[in-house]
């Protein structure tokens, strides 16, 4: 079955790519198609190029190339893996965390791993942060 899917969708190439290697082929072959569709939006490989490679450069300048942990609290939609793809070409780690955790539990992780940054929405950021829930150390938050 894995030989005949190789053969037919000639995977055997990508097999030794990284996601991002594999993502960015396709955001350039297929840049005015569809990549993603959520409840709210939808946008094209080339939208999806450009938003990640700002926030790409973001993450870099404020990571320094470390390879860092980057925090990400946001809903499950387009942003959400916009997001994880541009921490992952900034050579970083993404920690997905849902915002409907407790408290005790998101400042858990965020002590724990100790992230460079914490991507959200600014609706869920101060949702949280005027309730004093989060306490988000020495992280950024974007």
């Amino acid at each position: 079955m894995c030989e005949k899917m190789k053969n037919n969708y000639r995977m055997s190439n990508q097999m030794n790519s990284t996601v991002v290697r594999v993502l960015t082929s396709s955001m350039e072959r297929f840049s005015e198609r569809t990549a993603m569709v959520d409840i709210e939006s939808s946008v094209t490989y080339k939208e999806l190029k450009h938003d990640s490679d700002v926030l790409t450069q973001y993450i870099e300048d404020v990571t320094r190339g470390e390879n860092s942990f980057v925090l990400l609290m946001l809903p499950r939609r387009v942003c959400f893996f916009t997001a994880a793809i541009a921490v992952q070409k900034a050579g970083c780690a993404y920690v997905p965390i849902s915002h409907t955790y407790p408290a005790e539990r998101i400042n858990y992780i965020i002590s724990d791993c100790q992230p460079k940054l914490i991507i959200t929405t600014s609706e869920i950021f101060h949702q949280r942060n005027q309730k004093g829930e989060l306490n988000i150390g020495n992280a950024g938050a974007v």
